[in-house]
């Protein structure tokens, strides 16, 4: 009864919104689009939490799925073409559940049984355990050992050629304290700090712990399914490079994040993009993830911290709450922090080579969790600099901040045009070897720019390219700005370099505001979309908000 109950549903669902088939485009081979699920259950108040679906969803998206052609491959076919030994079929699709929820053979199970569907199931070892850490609080949630799957059910699904097992770790599915304020950011990422000693863990106790979860948590699933897991779904998403060569190294050949986007095969370090379904995920917001999209466009400030070095942890934290809601309110998509201050002796970061104050690392978590902007550090290149001494210990509090802090990446802040010093390639490689979707970006001068463009374009140029060139204008040259616009891309190497535009604000006088709005209104004009200033005055509300944000704001483009 169930069984039919289920066809008929999946037969209902061929009539969903849904964009048509022409609307959406076919992958091309060697491309793979990720889902990934959580609970399932019958009706909308049963699940554990908004990360749920229902199974008229999950029906409906697999027939979805069906109707268009698109193709549901298993991990044998993804590592394939990650090892380059066959390609993809057209509009690939991998489905994945985490967490190891009952409810997946309860109510996901017959329907991938149903329509034929391979499906990959991660689970946290600590979760499985009998006995365990009974009763377990899954998010807001006091959950007992029957939420989860158990062994015989694990035996059971394991016996089907359409399920794999893959590890969510032991027990990383947690947070840790980070710094001195306690923040807690994700196990498998942080570098944990202890309270009692004031330090930090170091990058070779990081790795003993990783290490020793993950090989309990591989020794665990082949003893219970028999089969030792080939793929790393890292909890809540996050990972390092240093993480995943540990992964690498143990036989986990894939690492699946939950950042949203298209996978290409092969990857570095067998990254996997993954899009978070939910019971947010609409009809119309589940097609919309197979629809070519143009890249979304950039809203960029520059914020100092200088303001909050020396000041009592209450102050911190109120200025803190200050920053966020500013760029929550003008809805900046990338905020990019000086490292170190603006007399170049002090570091925001926790380091010992330098005079430093632990701060970039809770700013950077709190602004891309609850603001949901990319933070990138700011680090001055100058090539001039003679002092080996003074070179050797910046380098060594750099690697110290990309051990310690989460970032999106680092802006590489030129003085001078040249752009290929040994030096630098170095510090971008290990900006890139840190965590795997880091980005490095060139800050440049209106004035070296063509330079800059120029010596990129070379056959000269050796090693990794920058995402994209910052380029700094001082707002009275508005009309230059708009006149490059046209030029807002350099293509080196094969590879396209988009421009930015930051705008270098003037003395901040009542009128700074109207004029930065009539500028990002001439680039706009211009379609020069990828634009921001520096520095903002988060403290003083400079320039206002109010005013500037209608042109700033993405959000505000996108409607």
């Amino acid at each position: 009864m169930f069984r039919c109950w289920l066809i008929l549903l999946a037969t209902i669902a061929f009539s969903l919104p849904a964009m048509s088939t022409r609307s959406v485009a076919a992958a091309p081979a060697s491309e793979l689009i990720v889902l990934s699920y959580h609970d399932v259950g019958i009706k909308r108040q049963d699940l554990l939490d908004e990360f749920g679906v229902t199974v008229d969803q999950l029906a409906a998206h697999f027939a979805w799925l069906r109707h268009h052609g698109y193709a549901v491959v298993g991990i044998d076919d993804v590592l394939m073409a990650q090892r380059g030994e066959r390609r993809l079929p057209d509009r690939a699709v991998l489905l994945t559940f985490d967490d190891g929820l009952a409810s997946f053979h309860t109510h996901a199970f017959p329907l991938l049984q149903l329509f034929n569907y391979p499906a990959l199931v991660a689970v946290v070892g600590s979760w499985h355990q009998e006995p365990g850490p009974w009763p377990l609080l899954y998010g807001k949630h006091q959950l007992n050992r029957a939420y989860f799957l158990s062994n015989p059910q694990l035996r059971a699904l394991a016996a089907s050629p359409l399920i794999e097992f893959a590890s969510h770790s032991f027990d990383l599915h947690r947070g840790l304290a980070a710094n001195a304020a306690q923040q807690m950011q994700p196990a498998a990422v942080v570098r944990v700090w202890d309270a009692i000693s004031k330090t930090r863990e170091t990058q070779a106790e990081y790795t003993v712990r990783l290490r020793a979860d993950l090989s309990r948590s591989i020794a665990q699933i082949q003893k219970i399914t028999g089969r030792a897991p080939r793929v790393m779904v890292w909890p809540f998403g996050e990972y390092t490079g240093v993480s995943a060569q540990i992964a690498k190294s143990l036989g986990l050949v894939l690492n699946m994040s939950l950042t949203g986007g298209l996978n290409r095969f092969p990857a570095p370090l067998g990254r996997v993009h993954r899009f978070l379904i939910s019971t947010r995920t609409t009809p119309g917001a589940f097609a919309a993830l197979f629809a070519p999209r143009a890249p979304a466009p950039v809203r960029m400030l520059t914020v100092r911290l200088d303001s909050l070095l020396n000041v009592p942890s209450a102050q911190i934290e109120k200025q803190l709450d200050q920053l966020i809601e500013r760029v929550d309110r003008l809805g900046a998509t990338h905020v990019f922090i000086p490292a170190l201050s603006r007399n170049g002796e002090r570091a925001v970061f926790q380091t010992d080579h330098l005079r430093s104050e632990d701060l970039l690392n809770r700013v950077a978590w709190q602004l891309r969790t609850r603001a949901g902007a990319k933070v990138y550090a700011r680090w001055p290149i100058d090539l001039n600099h003679t002092q080996p001494e003074r070179i050797a210990r910046l380098n060594r509090a750099f690697a110290d901040m990309l051990d310690t802090v989460p970032l999106a990446g680092v802006v590489f802040d030129f003085e001078d045009a040249i752009v290929d010093a040994p030096r630098v390639r170095e510090m971008m490689q290990k900006v890139l070897e840190t965590h795997p979707d880091d980005h490095v970006l060139f800050g440049v001068s209106a004035e070296s720019a063509p330079k800059v463009q120029e010596h990129m374009k070379s056959a000269s140029v050796s090693g990794p390219l920058p995402a994209a060139l910052v380029v700094r204008v001082a707002m009275d040259a508005a009309a230059s700005v708009v006149s490059r616009a046209a030029t807002a891309s350099t293509i080196a190497n094969g590879w396209e370099v988009p421009q930015w535009t930051e705008i270098v604000l003037p003395a901040k006088t009542p009128e700074i505001s109207a004029q930065l709005n009539q500028t990002m209104r001439a680039l706009q004009r211009a379609r020069q979309l990828n634009f921001g200033w520096a520095e903002d005055d988060f403290i003083n509300d400079m320039p206002a908000s109010a005013l500037v944000a209608p042109a700033f704001s993405a959000r505000t483009e996108m409607k």
